[in-house]
């Protein structure tokens, strides 16, 4: 069976072949340009669209920045304006504080002076009240002890038994109080 085969036999088949494989190749070459050409259809609308919609955001947007740079350049002389008050705030408040402090050292000063002259004149009273106090216990018992020295202390006479009293027998009738008359 293979005795009989020879290449040149085989030009026919193959040129068949060769020209299915090239229709074939070609039907496959137009789908492919078919859908490129869909393809870049497509695209060009988009791009189309695209165009269109950055021209409207441009025209749309341009004002919308320049209101957002007013705006901003707003915004920081308002903050500027802020620091400013804040700072003055805060300049005031280390004043006030500062105030505070040597109004409190002015007031402070006359009393602790006036507590320490309280707390000496008291410690001073109490020493003087105590000394008069133990004066006063040594005249007393000074005193005591004369009294005892000059007098002996006579006994005490026996207390006699008192006898009751008897009541009276006779009763004496009360009359009523009459308002005067006019």
């Amino acid at each position: 069976m293979f005795e009989s085969f020879t290449w040149e036999s085989l030009f026919p088949f193959m040129r068949f072949l060769l020209f299915v494989g090239g229709v074939a190749a070609m039907i496959a070459f137009v789908f492919v340009l078919r859908n490129l050409a869909s393809l870049l259809d497509s695209t060009e609308r988009t791009m189309i669209e695209a165009e269109k919609t950055v021209a409207e955001l441009r025209t749309s947007v341009v004002p919308i920045l320049e209101k957002a740079d007013t705006s901003m350049e707003q915004l920081n002389t308002q903050l500027g304006r802020l620091d400013n008050i804040l700072t003055t705030f805060e300049n005031t408040s280390s004043k006030v504080a500062h105030t505070a402090e040597t109004a409190s050292n002015v007031v402070q000063t006359p009393v602790d002076f006036v507590s320490g002259m309280t707390d000496k004149f008291m410690r001073g009273w109490r020493e003087r009240r105590a000394q008069a106090q133990e004066q006063q216990e040594q005249q007393r018992e000074k005193r005591e002890q004369q009294e005892a020295a000059v007098q002996p202390v006579p006994p005490v006479p026996p207390v006699q038994p008192v006898q009751p009293v008897q009541p009276a027998q006779q009763v004496v009738p009360v009359q009523p109080i009459q308002p005067p008359q006019q």
